[in-house]
């Protein structure tokens, strides 16, 4: 499982002082470690921690095995320093609460969750194994831009799902979002992970008939600078329409290879956000389709009411999009050292003509379907057979001899 190194939440009041998005914003290390030992202790017959697999602000995740089920998983323990902070563990609940809404194979799922010791939180999860988008743009290789709209498809799927039960991600970046392999040639199954500051539209009431409580304070900023909506800096409302802002962001930077806010400062992140959109003709040089290039300018709207209505929507765009350029399958191409690092997170070796998720645009001739064959054959039949009809001489067909009189008398009865 891919875990991020992100995993502290950027927070601020807007009134109060801006901090650099560089320093004062950047992830802090936990001033204490969970204890491996205490916890194989705390679970003893139920799992067994073999290492850790990352660590954030908010806890570590170890990679553990499900003793009953011999099954490898992720455990997610919150720090022992943050079991006094209220906000903290009503957080960490409500990931837990949050992702077992949702049933979608492109969102990471949950298994168990409970407190050691009666006391200290921990989340088990499924264990994705795979490499993050942030690996990926590490390369510096810019994707092509099918194989983008492929993955983004894939996130939007994970994004409705979550719609359905009023869940807001509020941290779509590429460190949250995993490549899973699932065989040579075949396109990797997108998992979206990380719903620890994800909440509920406020129309939507829990399991007890009850309006979601409300975590963080009005005014405050909850994210990562670089991928957060507009709205998301200024501390207005957030709607499912921010998420989409993001998705604009990560798709336009696997197309392009770079990042698209490399600022540190606030003031100048938003005087980018207002160009964004414009920004989008740059890609043009990648191939990148005009009606892909308004969809992405759509997403990077400032304002979220100019953004498309719903993640359902992006992507059936975006397939729409692919089956009408014929755009090459995932097995068919390469893309360097992008492709290179979802091998080596698979373990496996694959051949150059079998990297499992590149494409670029193809010289042959567009392919004809099984329907449309046939309905160009019966059109050829039908010209064939008029033009013969046409063709056909006149005389080749011998009239039949008129009587004459004599005849006619000869016929006639005796008298």
């Amino acid at each position: 499982m891919t875990i991020s190194d992100e995993m502290a939440k950027a927070e601020w009041a807007p009134n109060g002082p801006r901090p650099s998005l560089d320093s004062d914003m950047a992830p802090a290390a936990p001033v204490s470690n969970v204890p491996m030992e205490w916890v194989n202790n705390a679970l003893v017959g139920r799992y067994r921690v073999q290492h850790v697999l990352g660590q954030g602000a908010m806890g570590t995740v170890f990679l553990a095995e499900h003793v009953g089920l011999n099954m490898a998983v992720a455990l997610k323990v919150i720090h022992p320093r943050l079991v006094t902070n209220d906000d903290a563990v009503a957080r960490f609940r409500r990931e837990a609460h949050l992702i077992s809404r949702i049933n979608h194979p492109n969102v990471v799922s949950i298994v168990d969750y409970g407190l050691l010791e009666g006391r200290v939180p921990f989340l088990v999860m499924q264990l994705v194994k795979g490499t993050d988008l942030r690996q990926v743009m590490a390369s510096d290789e810019p994707l092509p831009w099918a194989a983008a709209a492929a993955i983004v498809s894939q996130l939007c799927d994970a994004l409705a799902a979550a719609r359905v039960h009023g869940i807001i991600h509020r941290d779509i970046k590429p460190a949250n979002i995993v490549l899973e392999p699932v065989g040579r040639g075949r396109e990797p199954l997108v998992k979206l992970l990380d719903f620890g500051i994800a909440k509920l539209e406020p129309d939507v009431r829990n399991t007890q008939g009850r309006a979601p409580s409300q975590l963080t304070p009005f005014g405050v900023i909850v994210g990562t600078p670089g991928y957060m909506a507009p709205e998301q800096y200024l501390g207005e409302q957030v709607t499912h329409r921010s998420d989409l802002y993001a998705l604009g962001v990560v798709l336009w930077e696997l197309i392009s290879g770079q990042r698209l806010f490399p600022v540190s400062g606030l003031p100048d992140l938003l005087r980018l956000q207002m160009s964004a959109p414009e920004r989008c003709r740059e890609l043009r040089a990648q191939g990148v389709p005009y009606e892909l290039e308004q969809l992405m300018a759509r997403l990077l709207s400032y304002s979220a009411l100019g953004r498309p209505e719903s993640a359902r929507e992006v992507g059936e765009a975006l397939r729409r999009l692919m089956q009408e350029k014929e755009a090459v399958s995932w097995g068919a191409l390469r893309a360097g050292a992008a492709a290179e690092a979802l091998t080596e997170a698979a373990g496996a070796r694959v051949d150059e003509d079998e990297v499992p998720f590149t494409r670029v645009h193809s010289s042959r001739p567009p392919r004809t379907s099984a329907l449309q064959s046939r309905w160009l054959l019966a059109c050829s039949l039908g010209i064939l057979l008029i033009t013969v009809w046409r063709a056909w001489p006149a005389g080749s067909v011998p009239a039949r001899p008129a009587l004459r009189e004599a005849d006619l008398s000869a016929l006639a009865p005796s008298k």
